[in-house]
């Protein structure tokens, strides 16, 4: 966890971070005496909470609350001042600031309990906000995704009718196909749909070697990776991480599933390695494929994103999705480049171990 205190005074900056581990907060503290030094250093450390004064140089933490809720909406600020009343503090409070206490209990509050608290509540604020988009996207698709191969359904029902009145029985085989293929790909999106909606709510989580997920999602893959005769290449030693075995299966056999489907190679490759990141660990997953423009790159996670891909390739737009949504569960970063190989890199950055509650539902 990182703590960032704003405040010009360096004696209350390290008077504040006293107290905090005092009252038990084990954190890395940063430390800026402005607003703009704030902002600065916010570009270059991911923090997870703010302690912000109210009497800066320059801009005062009125303002910085309103510019750091503005640029980075899910950081809670709490404003810890010596110089407030109600009517400041009801200011903090419009300006986007999710607590507010005097320097003068500084050394009697439960910073520990404050802090974690504030981190809590953004993060229930942002689980809440992104089930919004959720919704607000899968009604879009419940228009048009799903109502179009039951209305495919419904059209050769109608024309079987007809072949079977008719007595047309080589067409009324070919209609009964359609229907089949179209009710078939309405499975396969309601699958996609549910796994995506689902998210890994629930999930237990435990210490897992990175290779026993890898290792389960090639096992279901066996089909799709002998009938492409594709070549995985999996390195030794990879980390453990903390997470539910069952969804880091599922968001490794999309990754590779991708990679051997948006492929055009007459040798689909594709090769999983891990490296140190700090105290956490980076698994990436690289194919040979098809490849995503730059432009697209920030788009491929989000629910129902297929690119500009042509008609051959097939696909419900969920997959990303879901792989987007499994490693969120999981506090977990995932990014794409492109790559030497001339397809896709796929990076999930896992949080150091230490980090994620063991035996708990997420």
């Amino acid at each position: 966890m990182n703590v960032l205190i704003v405040d010009d005074d360096l004696g209350d900056r390290k008077s504040l971070q006293r107290s905090c581990r005092d009252a038990g907060l084990q954190c890395n503290f940063y430390e800026a005496d402005s607003v703009q030094a704030s902002l600065s250093l916010l570009e270059t450390v991911e923090i997870n909470c703010i302690l912000m004064d109210y009497s800066l140089p320059g801009d005062d933490g009125l303002s910085g609350i309103a510019q750091i809720h503005l640029r980075y909406p899910y950081i809670p600020t709490i404003m810890v001042t010596c110089c407030g009343d109600e009517v400041l503090a009801s200011n903090a409070f419009k300006c986007g600031a999710l607590d507010y206490h005097s320097k003068d209990d500084m050394n009697e509050l439960a910073w520990k309990s404050i802090v974690n608290e504030a981190i809590d509540k953004t993060t229930i604020q942002r689980e809440l906000d992104e089930t919004r988009e959720y919704l607000a996207s899968f009604s879009d698709m419940l228009a048009h995704d799903l109502m179009s191969p039951i209305g495919h359904i419904v059209n050769f029902v109608d024309i079987a009718e007809r072949d079977l009145q008719s007595k047309n029985y080589a067409s009324l085989a070919e209609r009964l196909a359609y229907v089949k293929k179209s009710a078939n790909n309405l499975i396969k999106l309601i699958t996609a749909v549910t796994a995506y909606a689902q998210g890994g709510r629930g999930s237990v989580f435990f210490t897992v070697p990175v290779r026993e997920p890898i290792d389960a999602a090639v096992d279901m893959l066996h089909e799709t990776i002998t009938g492409k005769g594709a070549e995985l290449e999996i390195a030794e030693n990879l980390p453990s991480v903390v997470g539910d075995v069952a969804l880091l299966s599922q968001m490794f056999m999309n990754l590779i599933a991708n990679g051997i489907k948006f492929n055009t190679s007459n040798s689909p490759k594709i090769v999983i390695k891990s490296e140190a990141l700090g105290a956490g660990s980076r698994i990436t997953v690289a194919d040979n494929g098809i490849g995503v423009s730059n432009s697209e790159l920030s788009e491929i996670f989000k629910p129902f994103k297929r690119g500009n891909l042509s008609p051959e390739f097939k696909g419900t737009g969920l997959g990303l999705a879901t792989v987007e949504r499994i490693a969120h569960r999981h506090r977990a970063k995932v990014s794409a480049e492109r790559n030497p190989l001339g397809g896709t890199s796929f990076h999930i950055d896992f949080p150091p171990p230490e980090s994620v509650p063991l035996g708990e539902r997420h």
